[in-house]
């Protein structure tokens, strides 16, 4: 079966990326299926879901930045503090704005379907709801609007002949797609982007290079890693330094991209880092008229896990058995919170 043109893309895919548009992994798949119209399905259960979230995010980096100032006030002096002679709701608003018109750029590539409720089967979802199928499992019972979506999308494909691509984090999509034949998982845009190029052997060939042997890779990886922003949650005024990542539990590579002689490999993997943090201890501060005076002063390593994916430009030999050199990486994430205690065993 090939790839299929029409796509579902759900919340997962973007909450992975703290929906940022402009995302190397995003960048890469938005070249790669430029070249030809996708159709995408829109399902309104999902478009509630994408609009709620990105409510959401502002609201919070709004309070985030409230948050900090009332840590520290004196950054209300910063001559582009953005909360200068701002209300916080119009900077919300403007936040909200700002991802929604990035969003619909997004979506402008795409032969958009949005799908209504229109062939929805309720009984069929209430049956999957009392047997415990997915989308709904002993785990999450109130997948209703998954529910609704999968739904739609089964009627559209009933309607209009030919497999639909699911591209989901969340593995109870991919139980739905093994349950029908016309739908076809894939966890990530970068999968889906190299399946697009599997019928060139290349892709093969440098899958094999990087089964061989991905040292070189991992430490390019971890070199960029260590020039990501790192935050304390127990004091966001607290200093994080020294991150590095400490084991890589697991990685995945997908080719996306060949070239004469480079290629673009997307990542995922998930990490174990470790980083110096020092932090004043407020559960043993001293309260004098609402204002914490700490006594005491935290220090040591913390470790903590991650989940991080982007980009990595190689140079390849001619037939593509050799990984040459490490052009670049570029990480999706931009920050990270350690929410361990230094020396905190994982």
């Amino acid at each position: 079966m090939s790839v299929p043109t029409t796509i579902f893309i759900d919340t997962s895919i973007f909450e992975e990326m703290g929906y940022n548009f402009e995302a190397a992994s995003i960048e890469a798949f938005r070249q790669i299926v430029g070249t030809e119209k996708f159709t995408l399905l829109m399902p309104d259960p999902t478009i509630r879901e994408i609009r709620r979230h990105i409510k959401d995010k502002a609201a919070a980096a709004v309070k985030s930045l409230e948050d900090a100032a009332r840590r520290a006030p004196f950054i209300r002096k910063l001559e582009n503090w953005p909360l200068y002679d701002t209300n916080p709701l119009i900077l919300k608003n403007d936040i909200e704005r700002i991802v929604t018109r990035d969003y619909n750029s997004f979506l402008a590539q795409f032969n958009l379907i949005e799908l209504g409720y229109h062939g929805v089967d309720l009984q069929r979802i209430m049956n999957l709801y009392d047997w415990k199928q997915p989308p709904f499992s002993d785990r999450k019972k109130s997948e209703f609007p998954d529910a609704f979506a999968v739904s739609s999308i089964l009627h559209h494909q009933m309607s209009n002949a030919g497999p639909i691509a699911i591209i989901s984090k969340d593995k109870d999509f991919q139980s739905v797609c093994n349950q029908h034949t016309q739908l076809m998982y894939f966890p990530s845009l970068a999968t889906f982007a190299e399946a697009l190029n599997r019928g060139d052997q290349r892709v093969e060939n440098v899958l094999r290079a990087l089964k061989h042997n991905d040292d070189e890779l991992r430490e390019a990886i971890n070199e960029q890693f260590k020039e990501l922003g790192f935050y304390v949650e127990a004091d966001w005024d607290g200093d994080a330094s020294d991150a590095e990542i400490y084991e890589f539990e697991s990685i995945d590579y997908h080719v996306v991209a060949l070239g004469e002689d480079t290629c673009a490999v997307a990542f995922n993997a998930e990490v174990i880092y470790t980083a110096h943090v020092s932090y004043d201890d407020y559960d043993s501060a001293v309260y004098d008229g609402g204002i914490a005076y700490p006594i005491h002063r935290i220090s040591g390593t913390a470790q903590d896990k991650a989940s991080i994916s982007g980009i990595i430009k190689l140079s390849i030999s001619g037939d593509e058995s050799v990984i040459q050199e490490v052009q670049g990486v570029q990480i999706d994430q931009k920050d990270f919170t350690i929410a361990s205690y230094p020396d905190e065993q994982y």
